[in-house]
């Protein structure tokens, strides 16, 4: 607050407010911390995603290894493109379902049921893997191995892997944006 004094009365005058150039570096302070935190918080948005899609798939292993083990059946979960059957890429979406005979697909005849459909919540990510379904036994094991790799076009995050075990344990990598990897 300014305090003027008006000669012709003598009276104190307040002044309020902000003059132009108190307001244009104000503006110009804010402008410059912007423009630094900009790609910041893009790579934190594309971390979330990256997290977000990394947890939908664990929860599915997860999911689908409890419900073998609980069921005392094989249970499939799968790549899936139109969330009925196992065909498609896994950056569609995918099914789990009971597999009653093992063959990683769903026949209405041996009663396989399905107990989830998702579509990918990927939001610009791809899931690479060598294997299209994973079943997993009545005593919570696997046949085999497999890895199933996250990955983001942003260059500043990096990658995730999901390593499953043949006992049916998973756990995850963070590593650093193979192309490789991605193909």
């Amino acid at each position: 607050m300014r305090l003027r004094v008006n000669m012709r009365n003598f009276a104190c005058v307040t002044s309020r407010g902000f003059t132009l150039i108190e307001l244009m570096i104000t503006l110009a302070v804010v402008a410059i911390i912007a423009a630094l935190t900009a790609p910041a918080i893009g790579n934190f948005i594309d971390s979330g995603r990256m997290t977000t899609a990394t947890n939908a798939v664990v929860t599915e292993l997860v999911f689908t290894k409890s419900e073998a083990v609980k069921r005392s059946t094989p249970v499939t979960y799968c790549a899936s493109s139109d969330l009925a059957t196992c065909t498609g890429t896994w950056d569609a979406g995918w099914i789990v379902f009971v597999d009653n005979d093992g063959d990683a697909t769903v026949d209405a005849g041996d009663g396989d049921e399905i107990l989830r459909r998702a579509t990918a919540p990927l939001n610009g990510l791809a899931v690479k893997s060598a294997r299209s379904a994973v079943t997993f036994q009545p005593r919570g094991t696997t046949f085999s191995t497999n890895t199933m790799t996250l990955c983001s076009s942003n260059t500043g995050i990096e990658n995730r892997a999901i390593v499953l075990s043949q006992v049916g344990r998973h756990r995850l990598v963070k590593s650093a944006n193979d192309p490789s990897a991605c193909t």
